[in-house]
């Protein structure tokens, strides 16, 4: 008796790692070499929740560069809706069993954006910026869907975010095309590099003036 309780057990253990194996493959493959032009097809490849780290960080980079404003400017606003309504949901998951995860909170105020929650996009973004102020690359996605999305309003967390993209070369790179590009992000922009240490001002000075001569 004992021996067939092993033999169950083991055919159980089996049939878990076969599923977390194909759940981690299919994740892979669907966002390996996306198709951006049709990404509900590739969302439907990803399972309801990637169970590895790595693997549910792929695909919520999938989702968060598939709700870019270059990717959907050429979907209509149905197909928008429908990826962002999937998005959500697997942000939520992700966030269900880590509720620290930046990327995935970033994730869902995109998603809610398209959903025309714009309340509930503020406060994921926001919470997006509590758990993890400093990685220059979510400053980087944060900064650019605030500025292009939710009306361009900034608030205080897009000043902690301008704050750390003013100490990265490509960060500073980003604030000062925004700053030639869009007056009206001047003034906050201005404010956080006068808060700036030295040499992150010389670096934005000197990008503005080199943008400035081109």
């Amino acid at each position: 008796m004992l021996r067939y309780i092993e033999i169950f057990g083991l055919l159980a253990l089996s049939a878990v790692a076969g599923g977390l194996l194909w759940a981690e493959q299919s994740t892979f493959r669907a966002t390996g070499n996306p198709d951006f032009s049709n990404p509900a097809v590739v969302l439907a490849q990803i399972p309801e929740h990637p169970l590895s780290l790595r693997a549910s960080r792929a695909a919520l980079l999938f989702c968060d560069d598939a709700m870019a404003v270059v990717q959907t400017a050429f979907q209509t606003r149905t197909s928008r809706q429908d990826v962002a309504a999937r998005c959500r949901s697997l942000a939520a998951k992700i966030v269900r069993l880590t509720p620290t995860d930046s990327l995935a909170y970033l994730v869902a105020a995109r998603a809610e954006n398209y959903l025309d929650n714009w309340d509930l996009a503020r406060a994921n973004l926001a919470l997006s910026a509590e758990f993890a102020p400093f990685e220059g690359w979510l400053a980087e996605r944060r900064f650019v869907f605030a500025v292009n999305s939710l009306n361009g309003a900034l608030s205080a967390d897009q000043s902690v975010d301008i704050r750390t993209l003013l100490t990265t070369q490509s960060g500073a790179e980003l604030l000062a095309d925004y700053y030639q590009s869009r007056p009206e992000l001047r003034l906050p922009i201005s404010a956080m590099a006068g808060q700036a240490g030295e040499p992150d001002q010389v670096r934005f000075l000197n990008l503005l003036k080199k943008a400035r001569q081109t």
